[in-house]
């Protein structure tokens, strides 16, 4: 059990509650209460996570396409995002900024 609930604090970058978790129920007499604690808030909390950054990068793609950026000359750096993405928002900037000449 100690070994799951670390490894499942480890995406969310979660050390200390990896750390003192096991230890203070144990001591409280909770013990039985960790694969609760584990499956509700551990697995969901990495889960949501996830599922907010796909969010965030596809609202940051989305703003990527509108190609305000070219008109006001600003560079873009992207990392991390996928490049048929990045090649799909560029595509479609190309076009706009034809169909605007």
């Amino acid at each position: 059990m100690r070994e799951r609930i670390r490894e499942l604090c480890r995406e969310p970058k979660l050390p200390t509650l990896a750390a003192e978790t096991v230890g203070h129920f144990s001591e409280a007499g909770h013990e039985d209460a960790l694969p609760t604690l584990m499956e509700v808030y551990l697995v969901q909390e990495t889960e949501d996570r996830r599922i907010r950054r796909v969010d965030r990068l596809r609202q940051h793609l989305a703003k990527l396409a509108e190609g305000d950026f070219v008109e006001r000359g600003v560079n873009v750096l992207a990392f991390d995002l996928p490049s048929y993405r990045i090649s799909a928002a560029q595509n479609r900037q190309a076009e706009d900024v034809s169909h605007r000449q």
